[in-house]
């Protein structure tokens, strides 16, 4: 078994160099198309029973799935691991003329929607107050003859005002608080995400300091998505649909680099989503570091899927990021993954000299 396995990894048949035993002509033929593909559906055309052949010698393994339907693939010991190059991280897209003239209109949705969640719907009326040609927060009507405010950063607190004057003075100071704190984290995250606004502080478990800040990294098509960014800089590629996704993904971060995701584990994840998947192959960054990227692996298409009997990839990251399409080609299912590992490293912004 040794001998075969290093000319697998060799590049050469190992049936046809060194066969454990003497193989039948249809078992040569399994091998040759598994050897090619990795893996191989009962579509093929080749019978069940002489990829079990290859099984009892320890070079496949088959797994039924359906009464007439079963998937062959490679043992996992005879599989290369494959390499991958890594494309440079995108830089932001300016935004256009429309995506800024949005902005203000994105901006103002969740400051709304923060000072009607803590006054219980209570408001209107809101007045824009702006200051040096910038927004800085809305001043707003409460019952009948009390006013509260707003950042711009969606910031509000419980007192009430007799006036909208009273209430726009500290409005400006907590905005121009909230201003001075983010100013590092709205450059850093500019240097990423096109248009980041309404940064959202997540404070340390005592409350005494403040971890980072979530915030909405665009105006186009990502305008209700969220990224991340912590107090030193360091900004998030990915953005994710929820702001308490952002806020668990800013403090995972902060944790510390996890344990790799083991083949197994990665598998277990994977069929969460995928549970005809099969044929987990590692992938690795070329060079002579060789990062460890992720795994790509083959999906099988239900019968009643368009893409029934033909072959579909999916990957999943070193973290455990499974990949939310599926590729119709391995290289794709290996490119989308490379992409999905860059996401996954963070953008650290050089700190400003005092």
């Amino acid at each position: 078994m040794t001998d075969t396995i290093a000319n697998a990894e060799a590049g050469t048949n190992p049936i046809r160099r060194r066969p454990p035993v003497k193989p039948p002509p249809r078992a040569v033929k399994a091998w040759n198309l598994l050897n090619e593909k990795g893996v191989v559906h009962s579509t093929c055309g080749i019978d069940r029973r002489a990829f079990e052949h290859l099984q009892r010698h320890e070079l496949a393994v088959v797994t039924i799935i359906g009464r007439q339907e079963w998937v062959a693939e490679l043992d996992p010991r005879l599989r290369v691991p494959l390499s991958m190059a890594i494309p440079a991280p995108v830089p932001p897209v300016p935004p256009s003329a429309d995506d800024l003239a949005l902005l203000p209109l994105r901006i103002r949705e969740p400051a709304h929607l923060a000072a009607a969640r803590i006054h219980r719907k209570q408001c209107y009326d809101y007045t824009e107050v702006v200051e040096a040609g910038e927004v800085v927060g809305w001043v707003y009507g409460i019952y009948d003859r009390e006013f509260g405010w707003v950042t711009a950063d969606a910031q509000t607190e419980q007192p009430r005002y007799s006036s909208r004057e009273d209430a726009a003075g500290p409005l400006r100071v907590a905005r121009r608080a909230e201003l001075a704190a983010t100013a590092h984290a709205r450059q850093a995250a500019a240097a990423v995400h096109p248009t980041p606004h309404v940064f959202r502080p997540i404070p340390a478990e005592d409350d005494q300091r403040v971890l980072g800040w979530t915030f909405r990294p665009g105006v186009g098509h990502i305008w209700n998505r969220h990224a991340w960014v912590t107090a030193d800089g360091t900004v998030g590629r990915r953005t994710y649909k929820y702001g308490t996704e952002a806020a668990h993904a800013l403090r995972q971060h902060l944790a510390g680099p996890e344990d790799l995701w083991q083949s197994e584990a990665a598998r277990e994840r994977v069929r969460r989503v995928h549970r005809r998947s099969f044929n987990f192959t590692a992938v690795n960054r070329e060079g002579p570091q060789r990062p460890f990227l992720g795994w790509v692996f083959y999906v099988a298409p239900r019968p009643n899927d368009f893409a029934y009997g033909t072959h579909v990839y999916g990957w999943v990251t070193q973290a455990g990021q499974v990949g939310g399409e599926l590729a119709t080609t391995r290289d794709e299912a290996m490119g989308a993954l490379a992409a999905d590992w860059v996401l996954d490293q963070p953008h650290v912004a050089p700190r400003p000299v005092p």
